[in-house]
C-alpha cells in the first residue's frame, strides 16, 4: 500500500483548486458564453494537474506511468505551440492518456490518487478534442470515460475495504487472556471486551491515515465528475445525439432479484412499513405497521418471513399503544441491546411535553411493554420531517435522525441527529446537506450503503409527473452529507404515494439493495415486495 504521504500530497494540491480550475474554468470555456482563449485554458489546465500527479508518480516510484505522463505532457505543450497545425499531438496525448490510466488501474488501490488525478486529464483532453474537432461524438466519450473511471474508482475501493475488514480476527480465550490481532499486530488483554476495544482503536486509527485520504480525495473528484457528466448529457442531447441509457446510469438499483405478492391484502396509509431480522435466521423480514381501523383498537404489529421470501406470518399482535395517525411514524431498532428488535414510535406532534417524543415497545416483550417513553429538544415536528434510527456515532447505542425536508435555515434539506447514549437529550449532528429542499416526492433511509461502517444519506426521489423512472441518491455519511457518492435513475418506473421505499442486504453481497414496497392497485391484488441489487 502507498505511503499515507503520496495520499496527503495529493489532497492538498487537489484541495488548492488543481480539480477546480477543470471543473469550472474548463467547462465554462467549453460551455459558456464567454470566449477565453481555450488553448490556453486547457494548457494551464493539464500542467497544473500534472504537477500535482508527478508529485504522486515519483512517490510511489512508478517509473513507466511516470514516461507516460511526461509524455502526454510533452505531446500538449507541443499542440499548445500550433494548434492549428498540431491536432495529432491532442490524439496522442489521448492516447498517452488511456496508457496511463490502464497502469494505473493495473496497481489496484495504491495506484488510486493517482488514477483520480490521471482519469480527470483524460477529461480535460476530450473536451479540447471535442472544442477544436468539432466531433460531436467525444462528447459521448467523455460520458463513457467518466462511467468507466466510477467504476475502477469504486472496484479499487471496495477491494481495499474488504482487505481492510479482514485485518482484524475475532478475540480468543486461551488460559486466562484473550487474544486477537489487527493488521498482524498481536492484541492481549484480562477481558473480552479490553481485547476488542484494543482492537477498534488501532483500526479507527489505521482507517483514519490509510483510508480516510483517499476516499476524501474520490469524494471531492467525484464531485467534479458528476458536474461535468450532467452538462455533457445536457450538451450532448442539445446536439440531437442520443446518449445511450448505459451511459447515463450507474450499475447500482437496475436489476430486478425479487418480484413478489405477499399475503397482506392491499394497504393504505393506515400501514407503515419496515424490516428487520426478526427471528434470527439472518434474513430481513417485512414488518407491517397496522396504525388504525384495527381488530384489537391498538396500533398492531404484523411480521412477514423473509426466509419464506415474505409468504408466512411469523407475529400478528396487538400493542399498548392505542390506534395512531399520521402524527406517528415508525421504525424498528435493537434498543436495549438484548439482540431483539424494538419498536420505536416517534410521536411528532400533539404531545404532552410539547415537544416530538420517543416510545419504544420491547421486541422480547413481543411490544407489550413500554422500555422508553421520553420528550426530546427537538420541537413538535410535521410533515416536513422524516425520522430513522441508526448508530450514526458508532457507540452501539441506536441514535435518532430528523430529516427536515423544507423551510430550513440552509434552504437545503437537513439531518439532524439525537444521541441514544442520552435518551435522545443533546444533539450529535446538525447541518444542511448537499440536497435542495425537498417534499412529499421524496423518501430518506439511513444505511451504511456500500458495508464501509459509514451511514450515509439515500434519497429516493419517487419523480414528478412525466418523469421516466424513479431516481437514488446517496449522499454520504464520510462527509457528513455534503457529497454525493451515487446519482442514478433506477429500473422503476416513476413512482408516488402509493409505495414505501427500505434498503436491506437482501442477497448478502456488500451493497445494500433497494426494496419497493408497493401497497395498492397490485397486480397480485396484495401488498407487493420488489427489490432492486445494489
Amino acid at each position: 500500500m502507498a505511503e499515507p504521504i503520496t495520499w496527503t500530497v495529493v489532497a492538498i494540491e487537489i484541495g488548492k483548486g488543481a480539480l477546480a480550475w477543470v471543473g469550472t474554468k474548463v467547462m465554462e470555456g467549453l460551455f459558456g458564453t464567454r470566449k477565453p482563449n481555450y488553448a490556453r485554458l486547457q494548457a494551464e489546465s493539464i500542467k497544473q494537474l500534472a504537477v500535482v500527479f508527478q508529485k504522486a508518480l515519483e512517490a510511489e516510484r512508478l517509473q513507466e506511468a511516470t514516461d507516460k505522463l511526461n509524455s502526454l505532457v510533452r505531446n500538449i505543450e507541443n499542440y499548445n505551440n500550433a494548434p492549428l497545425t498540431s491536432l495529432f499531438r491532442l490524439h496522442d496525448a489521448a492516447n498517452d492518456s488511456l496508457d496511463l490510466l490502464s497502469t494505473l488501474a493495473s496497481l489496484g488501490y495504491p495506484g488510486l490518487p493517482s488514477y483520480l488525478v490521471a482519469a480527470s486529464v483524460r477529461i480535460t483532453i476530450l473536451q479540447e478534442l471535442h472544442l477544436v474537432a468539432g466531433d460531436q461524438g467525444e462528447l459521448l466519450n467523455i460520458i463513457l470515460h467518466i462511467r468507466d473511471s466510477i467504476d475502477e474508482c469504486e472496484n479499487s475501493m471496495a477491494k481495499a475495504f474488504q482487505m481492510f475488514q479482514g485485518m482484524s480476527t475475532s478475540p480468543t480465550a486461551i488460559v486466562d487472556k484473550w487474544v486477537a490481532s489487527f493488521n498482524g499486530e498481536g492484541i492481549w488483554g484480562r477481558t473480552r471486551a479490553s481485547v476488542l476495544d484494543q482492537q477498534r482503536k488501532l483500526s479507527e486509527a489505521f482507517r483514519k491515515a490509510q483510508l480516510d485520504p483517499n476516499e476524501a480525495l474520490y469524494e471531492k473528484v467525484l464531485k467534479e465528475w458528476f458536474g461535468i457528466r450532467e452538462v455533457t448529457i445536457e450538451r450532448a442531447t442539445l446536439a440531437g445525439i442520443e446518449v445511450p441509457r448505459a451511459l447515463t446510469v450507474a450499475p447500482n438499483f437496475q436489476s430486478w432479484i425479487l418480484h413478489t405478492g405477499t399475503p397482506l391484502h392491499e394497504t393504505d396509509n393506515t400501514f407503515q412499513f419496515t424490516f428487520t431480522d426478526w427471528n434470527g435466521d439472518g434474513r430481513p423480514d417485512l414488518v407491517a405497521i397496522k396504525k388504525s381501523k384495527t381488530g384489537t383498537k391498538s396500533t398492531e404489529v404484523h411480521i412477514l418471513s423473509g426466509a419464506s421470501n415474505f409468504q408466512s406470518w411469523i407475529l400478528q399482535t396487538g400493542t399498548p399503544l392505542h390506534e395512531t395517525d399520521d402524527t406517528f411514524q415508525f421504525m424498528v431498532t435493537d434498543w436495549n441491546g438484548d439482540g431483539r428488535p424494538d419498536l420505536v414510535a416517534i410521536k411528532k406532534s400533539k404531545t404532552g411535553t410539547k415537544s416530538t417524543e420517543v416510545h419504544i415497545l420491547s421486541g422480547a416483550s413481543n411490544f407489550q411493554s413500554w422500555i422508553l417513553q421520553t420528550g426530546t429538544p427537538l420541537h413538535e415536528t410535521d410533515d416536513t420531517f422524516q425520522f430513522m434510527v441508526t448508530d450514526w456515532n458508532g457507540d452501539g447505542r441506536p441514535d435518532l435522525v430528523a430529516i427536515k425536508m423544507s423551510k430550513t435555515g440552509t434552504n437545503s434539506t437537513e439531518v439532524h441527529v439525537l444521541s441514544g447514549a442520552s435518551n435522545f437529550q443533546s444533539w450529535i449532528l446538525q447541518t444542511g446537506t448537499a440536497l435542495h429542499e425537498t417534499d412529499e416526492q421524496y423518501q430518506f433511509i439511513i444505511a451504511d450503503w456500500k458495508g464501509r461502517g459509514r451511514q450515509d444519506l439515500v434519497v429516493v426521489n419517487k419523480g414528478k409527473p412525466g418523469a421516466d423512472s424513479t431516481e437514488v441518491y446517496t449522499l454520504s455519511g464520510f462527509s457528513n452529507y455534503q457529497n454525493y457518492t451515487l446519482k442514478t435513475k433506477t429500473g422503476l418506473h416513476r413512482t408516488d404515494g402509493g409505495f414505501e421505499f427500505a434498503m436491506v442486504n437482501w442477497n448478502g453481497t456488500g451493497n445494500s439493495d433497494l426494496v419497493a414496497i408497493k401497497k395498492r392497485v397490485t397486480g397480485s391484488n396484495s401488498t407487493e415486495v420488489h427489490i432492486l441489487a445494489g
